[in-house]
């Protein structure tokens, strides 16, 4: 998995923006060598975080492989929670799991709360990570899971700006407005595995 996925634009002879790894020396739209430009190079920002360098957030994956390779949108997702030293807490088949770094070097992170609730999210996170009802005998696929759990943080965490009467409310509000802007620059990333560039 490449942890710092590069995709560069710009513009050189019309208003069609280049899509590359790497800017070539010869313009793919006017096959002419490249002095100036229109639109001088940039990188576009790569949407996806290692979670323990994000404090303080709620983190989401595929529940298999990574957003670049491998995901599509009928693909089921993990979600978790990270405190603000970088420790991260997801439900799942075992019970609550504590820091399975390897498998959240590629998410998509959400700031919730100031950072005046810094102590508060702490607090919380650890109060309910030890609550005997995340079990591994509860945890249910499809109506007890990564998701009840975060939900239920938030429920305790009584931030105003993050209550939600659902699963649903909370993809609708957070989750897919960041999955839709995500996956834009996945389709960019894709295409840029098979060709040097495109426009």
């Amino acid at each position: 998995m490449n942890h710092d996925p590069c995709v560069i634009c710009f513009k050189h002879c019309s208003s069609t923006a280049i899509f590359c790894k790497q800017v070539p020396a010869i313009c793919p739209v006017c096959n002419a060598t490249i002095f100036e430009y229109l639109l001088e190079p940039f990188r576009l920002p790569n949407p996806f975080a290692n979670a323990r360098e994000y404090p303080v957030t709620v983190v989401l994956r595929p529940s298999l492989g990574d957003f670049l390779n491998d995901y599509t949108i009928t693909d089921d997702l993990h979600i978790g929670v990270v405190d603000s030293k970088g420790n991260i807490f997801e439900y799942d088949k075992p019970g609550v799991i504590k820091n399975d770094f390897s498998n959240w070097l590629s998410c998509l992170a959400f700031d919730i709360v100031p950072d005046s609730w810094t102590d508060h999210w702490d607090t919380t996170i650890q109060k309910i990570s030890t609550d005997e009802k995340w079990s591994c005998q509860d945890y249910n696929q499809d109506s007890f899971n990564c998701f009840n759990f975060v939900l239920e943080f938030l429920t305790q965490l009584k931030y105003s700006g993050a209550l939600f009467a659902s699963k649903e409310e909370f993809c609708e509000r957070f989750v897919i407005p960041k999955i839709q802007d995500a996956l834009k620059f996945v389709t960019l990333y894709r295409q840029l595995k098979y060709v040097d560039h495109f426009c």
